[in-house]
């Protein structure tokens, strides 16, 4: 949801949990919005 209030766009979303632990890969549309996610998720994701 953050990233779609900052009007990023995700071209592919993939994640698997075990457990306590997860993997998640985001593919953006353009180098531009993978830069401005990295921006707004940095501070949620550490």
């Amino acid at each position: 949801r953050t990233v779609a209030d900052h009007g990023i766009n995700i071209s592919s979303f993939s994640g698997a949990a075990i457990g306590q632990r997860c993997v998640i890969y985001i593919s953006f549309a353009t180098e531009g919005d993978a830069r401005r996610a990295a921006k707004v998720l940095e501070p949620i994701l550490g």
